[in-house]
């Protein structure tokens, strides 16, 4: 079922937009059938000619399928949804909160000294990537702002082979 939300898609620009889950149920109905969330839309409530929708790939989990196509639908009003930082790594930090492994990563970056995720913000090679990461490599990795946090939604270790 769809729901309504208002979407910042600028410093304070909201637009109505609907949030579109798509299932796809295996099965028949049966006690062992199984529904999963295989896609997600989200369209303008205003101009339904502006819609963003993806289909979930192999690895991606819900909550990255609904942020990538939240993002999708900020690109379409010209929002610039991340950073790419090329840098190196000057520290590393492992946390855990709520049952959730968090790694905190110091790079050489003035501008965005501080940069983390958790296995729900990256796709498991990349997360693998980033916990094998270690003082002195070089990275790229794109971040977007989360609250007072530059959570890094893709990651490559160039040290990595």
């Amino acid at each position: 079922m769809p729901l309504l939300y208002p979407v910042e898609v600028s410093d304070g620009v909201f637009r109505l937009a609907w949030y579109v889950p798509l299932y796809w149920r295996e099965g028949t109905w049966e006690p062992d059938e199984t529904i999963i969330l295989t896609g997600f839309a989200i369209i303008d409530a205003l101009d339904i000619n502006i819609v963003t929708i993806n289909i979930a790939g192999g690895g991606t989990s819900s909550e990255q399928l609904v942020r990538d196509t939240r993002l999708d639908f900020l690109k379409l009003y010209g929002a610039v949804t991340y950073v790419e930082l090329d840098t190196t790594v000057e520290d590393k930090q492992e946390y855990v909160s709520g049952s959730l492994t968090h790694v905190v990563l110091r790079v050489a970056n003035s501008t965005y000294p501080w940069i983390e995720a958790t296995p729900n913000d990256l796709p498991t090679h990349q997360w693998y990537e980033l916990l094998s990461t270690q003082m002195g490599d070089h990275i790229i990795a794109n971040i977007e702002k989360r609250g007072e946090t530059w959570t890094i939604i893709s990651f490559d270790n160039q040290s990595i082979p």
